[in-house]
Protein backbone atom coordinates (compact mmCIF):
# COMPACT_ATOMS: atom_id res chain seq x y z
CA UNK A 1 0.00 0.00 0.00
CA UNK A 2 1.72 3.55 -1.01
CA UNK A 3 0.84 6.18 1.18
CA UNK A 4 0.95 8.86 -0.45
CA UNK A 5 0.03 12.29 1.85
CA UNK A 6 3.92 13.03 2.51
CA UNK A 7 6.68 13.18 -0.11
CA UNK A 8 8.71 10.70 2.16
CA UNK A 9 9.16 9.06 4.39
CA UNK A 10 11.34 11.89 6.77
CA UNK A 11 8.73 14.12 5.67
CA UNK A 12 5.84 11.45 7.34
CA UNK A 13 7.67 10.76 10.51
CA UNK A 14 7.31 14.46 11.53
CA UNK A 15 3.93 14.35 12.01
CA UNK A 16 3.29 10.72 14.27
CA UNK A 17 -0.48 11.47 14.54
CA UNK A 18 -0.77 10.84 10.49
CA UNK A 19 2.44 8.79 10.22
CA UNK A 20 0.94 5.34 8.91
CA UNK A 21 3.80 2.50 9.73
CA UNK A 22 4.04 0.75 13.39
CA UNK A 23 6.47 0.70 15.69
CA UNK A 24 8.39 -2.18 14.20
CA UNK A 25 7.25 -1.69 10.52
CA UNK A 26 10.11 0.11 8.29
CA UNK A 27 9.27 3.30 6.32
CA UNK A 28 10.88 2.54 2.52
CA UNK A 29 10.35 5.65 0.25
CA UNK A 30 8.80 5.18 -3.09
CA UNK A 31 11.10 5.01 -6.18
CA UNK A 32 8.61 6.74 -8.46
CA UNK A 33 9.30 9.44 -6.35
CA UNK A 34 6.52 10.94 -3.81
CA UNK A 35 4.96 8.84 -1.53
CA UNK A 36 6.25 5.48 1.29
CA UNK A 37 5.32 2.52 2.21
CA UNK A 38 6.10 0.40 5.36
CA UNK A 39 7.12 -3.05 5.79
CA UNK A 40 7.55 -5.35 8.90
CA UNK A 41 11.62 -5.97 8.95
CA UNK A 42 12.64 -9.30 6.85
CA UNK A 43 12.29 -11.46 10.45
CA UNK A 44 8.32 -10.82 10.70
CA UNK A 45 5.57 -10.80 8.83
CA UNK A 46 1.99 -9.67 9.23
CA UNK A 47 0.60 -6.18 8.95
CA UNK A 48 2.59 -3.24 9.17
CA UNK A 49 0.06 -0.48 9.27
CA UNK A 50 -1.51 -1.50 12.60
CA UNK A 51 -0.29 -1.58 16.02
CA UNK A 52 1.56 -4.75 17.28
CA UNK A 53 0.81 -5.83 13.67
CA UNK A 54 4.47 -7.41 12.72
CA UNK A 55 4.72 -10.93 14.19
CA UNK A 56 7.55 -12.89 14.55
CA UNK A 57 7.22 -14.65 11.01
CA UNK A 58 10.09 -17.91 10.94
CA UNK A 59 9.04 -19.50 14.16
CA UNK A 60 5.31 -19.44 12.98
CA UNK A 61 6.55 -20.95 9.33
CA UNK A 62 9.16 -23.47 11.25
CA UNK A 63 5.88 -24.64 13.36
CA UNK A 64 3.42 -25.02 10.47
CA UNK A 65 5.99 -26.71 8.49
CA UNK A 66 6.37 -29.38 11.99
CA UNK A 67 2.92 -30.27 12.26
CA UNK A 68 2.34 -30.46 8.89
CA UNK A 69 5.02 -33.09 9.29
CA UNK A 70 3.76 -34.83 11.50
CA UNK A 71 -0.01 -34.91 10.25
CA UNK A 72 1.45 -36.51 7.70
CA UNK A 73 3.32 -39.01 9.63
CA UNK A 74 0.28 -40.22 11.94
CA UNK A 75 -1.50 -40.49 8.20
CA UNK A 76 0.90 -43.01 7.32
CA UNK A 77 0.76 -44.68 10.59
CA UNK A 78 -2.24 -45.14 10.18
CA UNK A 79 -2.95 -46.35 6.92
CA UNK A 80 0.21 -48.81 7.43
CA UNK A 81 -1.89 -50.17 10.65
CA UNK A 82 -4.82 -51.08 9.29
CA UNK A 83 -2.93 -52.24 6.05
CA UNK A 84 -0.70 -54.97 7.33
CA UNK A 85 -2.92 -57.85 7.21
CA UNK A 86 -3.60 -57.50 3.32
Amino acid sequence: MDIRDQPDCESAQVNKDTYACNGESNCQNQPSGRGYQCQCPSYMQGNPYVRDGCIQGPYFVASSSLLWFFYNLFDMYIFLEFNADE
